[in-house]
């Protein structure tokens, strides 16, 4: 029962059985690209990650661009 707990609290709103958002599913294709490849150390991983949300947090910080990051 515990590791049900957010859906007892979120059975009092309306979702029409959608448990995910299209800015999850994007975000989550976003990183997978920029892994790249499946093989590696979880070493690597991390640091493709953290260059990815980095690139990511400098376009939308730029106040010159177009909201065109990916």
């Amino acid at each position: 029962m515990c590791e049900r707990w957010v859906e007892i609290h979120l059975r009092k709103y309306s979702n029409f059985g959608i448990s995910t958002s299209s800015r999850v599913e994007g975000s989550h294709g976003a990183m997978k690209s920029a892994l790249t490849s499946s093989s590696g150390t979880i070493y690597t991983a991390a640091k493709k990650i953290n260059r990815r949300g980095t690139e990511r947090s400098q376009c939308l910080a730029s106040s010159d661009q177009i909201r065109t990051c990916s």
